[in-house]
């Protein structure tokens, strides 16, 4: 059984993700860590699991619309100093995890393990009213 709900299961299958993937993360660890971006914990098990993934998703959502996203933290690449300033500004250390396709607003991460496994079943799929 997964911990996923079908909704996001089907974006993350359609997306090349399968169960039990494991991604290296070496080459954006290295990367990162020469310009004093370190991988934490949390980060490394997330693109372990999801590194290089894109999700072409669209339409409504809960909060705002669904937007396609990449999960490539080389997409940060140059960004270390506003991450490093926003760590600070903080308190956290923050890793690049990709960025929303088209945008300019990276996806990073400062959760600890438990905190990915619990967001992960909290999403709730919007519901769509009968006509």
């Amino acid at each position: 059984m997964s911990d996923w709900s079908p909704e996001v299961l089907e974006v993350l299958e359609a997306s090349g993700w399968t169960a039990g993937m494991r991604v290296d993360t070496t080459s954006w660890r290295s990367r990162f860590e020469a310009v004093g971006i370190v991988m934490h914990d949390a980060a490394e098990k997330f693109v372990q699991e999801f590194g290089g993934l894109t999700a072409s998703v669209g339409g409504p959502g809960i909060n705002r619309a669904r937007e396609p996203f990449e999960l490539d933290p080389e997409l940060a690449w140059g960004e270390d100093d506003r991450f490093r300033e926003w760590s600070a500004f903080l308190g956290r250390h923050l890793f690049p995890l990709g960025e929303l396709v088209g945008d300019v607003h990276k996806i990073s991460s400062s959760l600890t393990a438990e905190q990915v496994a619990w967001n992960k079943t909290r999403y709730d799929p919007p519901r769509t009213s009968p006509a």
